[in-house]
């Protein structure tokens, strides 16, 4: 990420299937990641999936595994 000034998520949401993906998620702020995916969690129905399909982000969904563990993480 070239840019100081991005922050930012792409969900991917399947009302059929109950299941909000993280698609895409950027933060050049420290702890902006963590805040977006505490928002989302909260808001998405406890019965819903919540889902990352691709991991590339060098740790961060592990770190967020512990605190969120019903994301699952492919």
């Amino acid at each position: 990420m070239d840019r100081e000034d991005i922050i930012g998520v792409e969900l991917l949401i399947d009302p059929d299937h109950s299941t909000v993906q993280f698609y895409s998620l950027a933060s050049s702020e420290k702890g902006y990641g963590r805040k977006i995916v505490d928002a989302v969690v909260r808001v998405t129905p406890d019965d819903w999936n919540l889902v990352v399909a691709m991991d590339w982000s060098g740790g961060f969904w592990e770190r967020m595994l512990d605190e969120y563990p019903r994301i699952v993480v492919f």
